[in-house]
């Protein structure tokens, strides 16, 4: 390699004062190292400033005030101390070329400094200089790799040295063979088989060694990605000599029964395997005792000092409900034994796997999968940028997108400080450093404040990542086809026209589909079940549609979705925290909010609503589906979302419930209301006692809040209340003229002439789900079954929920990981 006599030091600014000198230097004989001449007019790469430094026997420090406040400058002058750091090789020259307003750094005040700027002793101070180069500086000498990959970490208070060291080691470790007679990692790169681990240890360094001036600035927390980069290189070079510090934490959780672990002090417990890393650290499957639902568990290594921090960052996202992000929902500190061992953050339950892992198992994505990732994360930015006040995300990698087994994209939340944790502080963080470093906008390795354009910048690199397979580098990012894009609605259009455009053979479900688990179409004596197909996914409920459909209520997101088997047919891009539902011939089904949204599932495309308040109940009256909030709203919706506003009910609605076109409204606080298809008919106000209603055939029957029973005729009197012990609800009945009155222990049937006739005995514990001809779904302290004939015929003791369809002929089956679709057999 080319050794030098000389590396100029300068600022970039003093450029022009700087050249005169180091032309007469040139005409003396001295080879020089001058990045205008190095570079041919370009900014100079951080790597080859580090090796003109190295090469160079002598370094002049060319002192004005920008010299002292520029960064690399500052690189630059740890570097050349380092390799001399008593000064008795007279290694490093300081020469005055413009008085100083700032003081010396300390490291530099013993050594004698040449002054260029007068010009009586200009001539004479110039000697000087010359001199001092020709003396002879003794090369150093060579150390171990091993000690070469330690060396960085002993520097970590002067980072510009720590860089360099890594340059070194890397270098070397480039050459070094992983195994006795194995290629090197030089080799590795050439042929395209690096191992998948050290693509981005690798990615790392090489965007260091690319990074200019103005892309970085040195600090001990900007060249913790490098370092971490070197300690992944250092363990393929070095096997065995570092275990993952995870498995130590790991074991150290309290146990569980079942093999689970607890996280201490809390509610939730973990269990392994890890299901992957994120930004954030290890990923597990968790459990929320209290809740009893499912849940995702990470566990986070942050020095203790970041603490209230990350809890800051916690806070900025908990406030988010878009079906595109997934937002803690707590978090704290881990300790055992009185010792804090790291951070812990639960999210919802996450079924997928990261972009990240989804890449690295089948390989680039086709250009339409690509697209799509990125739109949902698009999406999910667009929330972000639009609240008030606006959140950056500011860590948008492809660890930090979940990609689920239908196809559904969702951004992490929580991450940004992982980025910036000092390298020497918590193990195992290493690969969330370099991904973050990777992925970087330009105020982020600059340190200036983020920006919404910090996440578009993320985004096209992981566009680039998704496409290629390869990480960005900053020519990528300038050449994405969403350079154009300002703000994350506008890369939304962009991305979703290009997706349109390409084959729907190439779509991200399709890319990531799952088999469907087979299915045994013979039915069984025991339970008259034909399993149909089952889908592995996360809900928490599920519905039966027409021609074998299934709506699904996702966990985690509380998104409804369509799906035809493992096809994603449509996907709700809103939340819907659902209260109520209701069954429909034909395979229809509503959905009622918390938040006053309504869904009327009943063609190919939903019919959607928001009412005013709480949605208090709904139920199909004909075709349409009749809704009513708490707050006196009441419409009629139709499957070709037509709506049809009814008279307000003044006390709020309560209960919902029809025959043909009549149907029967009670209010929150008492009264009832008849209506005949959109006309209020009657109105009884004087009624406060309504806790259930239900037609029985014409007759009007109403299950008061003490658990009496009356029913109102078609003159519109009431019959005389009757006690009816245990009594919780009136369900419509597949039976004709009858309605299904539902207590502690049994069901029963009753008609338009008020009789009641035993339909089955509920077992203590049981709540009736779903009724349908023939048969029931209830809930049990073990799971959920299926009554048919007034006897269970089958339970699933992990399902959530178990749905009938109108006709009886079709059961939905929600279990914890999949969703199960059955045929009744006749």
């Amino acid at each position: 390699m080319e050794q030098f006599d000389v590396f100029v030091s300068y600022a970039t600014v003093d450029r022009a004062l700087v050249r005169p000198f180091v032309e007469r230097l040139r005409a003396d004989g001295f080879r020089i190292w001058f990045d205008e001449q190095r570079m041919a007019g370009g900014r100079p790469a951080m790597q080859q400033l580090a090796e003109g430094i190295e090469n160079s026997a002598h370094l002049v420090a060319c002192l004005t005030d920008a010299y002292l406040q520029r960064p690399w400058t500052d690189f630059e002058l740890q570097v050349s101390r380092y390799l001399d750091p008593s000064g008795r090789l007279g290694r490093t020259i300081p020469v005055l070329f413009d008085r100083l307003t700032v003081p010396l750094p300390a490291e530099i005040r013993f050594l004698a400094t040449c002054d260029l700027t007068a010009v009586a002793t200009y001539d004479a101070e110039y000697r000087k200089i010359a001199e001092a180069l020709r003396r002879q500086v003794p090369a150093t000498g060579g150390e171990s790799l091993q000690d070469a990959c330690v060396a960085p970490f002993q520097h970590l208070d002067e980072p510009g040295v720590a860089l360099f060291k890594t340059y070194q080691a890397v270098s070397a470790l480039r050459r070094h063979q992983g195994t006795v007679g194995g290629p090197t990692l030089d080799q590795l790169a050439d042929s395209g088989e690096v191992p998948p681990h050290l693509h981005a240890p690798l990615a790392t360094v090489q965007a260091y060694a690319r990074s200019h001036e103005d892309d970085v600035v040195i600090t001990s927390r900007s060249v913790a990605p490098a370092l971490s980069a070197l300690k992944v290189l250092a363990q393929w070079a070095f096997p065995g000599q570092a275990p993952d510090p995870w498995d130590e934490v790991w074991e150290g959780l309290p146990d569980h029964v079942g093999g689970a672990k607890l996280v201490p002090g809390t509610t939730f417990t973990v269990r392994a395997p890890q299901r992957g890393r994120t930004s954030l650290g290890p990923r597990y499957a968790g459990h929320d005792l209290l809740r009893d639902e499912p849940v995702s568990v990470h566990l986070v290594g942050l020095p203790e000092d970041r603490d209230e921090a990350f809890f800051a960052e916690i806070a900025r996202f908990t406030r988010f409900t878009d079906p595109a992000v997934v937002s803690p929902v707590a978090a704290g500190p881990v300790s055992v034994d009185g010792k804090r061992r790291c951070l812990y953050v639960i999210m919802p339950s996450i079924d997928g796997e990261s972009a990240q892992d989804l890449v690295r198992r089948n390989g680039p994505l086709p250009a339409r999968a690509a697209y799509e990732v990125c739109l949902g994360i698009a999406r999910a930015l667009t929330a972000f940028h639009e609240a008030r006040p606006p959140v950056v995300h500011g860590d948008i990698t492809p660890a930090n997108v979940i990609v689920s087994r239908l196809g559904t994209v969702r951004v992490l939340c929580v991450a940004r400080e992982m980025a910036d944790v000092p390298v020497d502080d918590v193990d195992g963080t290493a690969a969330s450093r370099m991904d973050s470093f990777l992925f970087a906008g330009p105020e982020q390795r600059t340190g200036a404040p983020l920006t919404p354009r910090t996440d578009l910048f993320a985004l096209r690199g992981v566009l680039h990542f998704l496409l290629t397979g390869t990480y960005p580098t900053a020519q990528d990012v300038r050449a994405s086809p969403l350079r154009h894009c300002a703000t994350a609605e506008e890369a939304c259009a962009v991305l979703e026209r290009k997706a349109n455009g390409l084959p729907a053979t190439t779509r991200l479900n399709a890319v990531n589909r799952h088999a469907r688990i087979p299915a045994q179409r013979t039915e069984t004596a025991t339970n008259g079940l034909i399993l149909v197909h089952a889908v592995e996914v996360q809900a928490r409920t599920a519905w039966p549609l027409s021609h074998g459909r299934v709506l699904i209520w996702e966990m985690g997101s509380d998104t409804l979705a369509v799906l035809d088997g493992e096809e994603l047919l449509w996907r709700d891009v809103h939340a819907v925290p659902v209260r109520r539902w209701v069954v429909g011939g034909d395979g229809r089904v509503g959905i009622g909010g918390w938040d006053g949204a309504v869904r009327y599932f009943g063609g190919d495309t939903p019919a959607t609503h928001r009412l005013d308040g709480t949605v208090g109940d709904l139920t199909f009256v004909g075709a349409d589906l009749v809704a009513g909030s708490w707050k006196r709203e009441l419409v009629r919706l139709s499957s070709s979302d037509q709506r049809t506003e009814l008279l307000a009910v003044d006390r709020g609605v309560h209960r919902i419930t029809a025959n043909g076109d009549r149907f029967a409204v009670s209010g929150l606080s008492g009264g009832l209301a008849l209506y005949s298809d959109i006309r209020r008919t009657a109105d009884h106000p004087e009624l406060d006692f309504v806790g259930d209603i239900a037609f029985a055939g014409s007759r009007l029957v109403v299950l008061t809040q003490d658990g009496e029973l009356t029913s109102m005729r078609l003159d519109g009197t009431f019959t005389a209340r009757e006690r009816k012990p245990g009594a919780r609800k009136l369900l419509p009945s597949h039976v004709r003229g009858t309605c299904l009155l539902v207590t502690d222990e049994q069901a029963w049937l009753v008609d338009d002439a008020n009789r009641h006739l035993l339909h089955a005995e509920l077992p203590v514990g049981h709540t009736v789900i779903s009724a349908a001809p023939g048969g029931l779904t209830v809930s049990t302290s073990e799971g959920c079954a299926y009554w048919h004939g007034g006897a269970q015929r089958h339970l699933w003791p992990d399902a959530l929920s178990a749905v009938l369809s109108a006709d009886g002929r079709q059961l939905v089956v929600t279990r914890t990981g999949a969703v199960e679709l059955y045929e009744v057999a006749g």
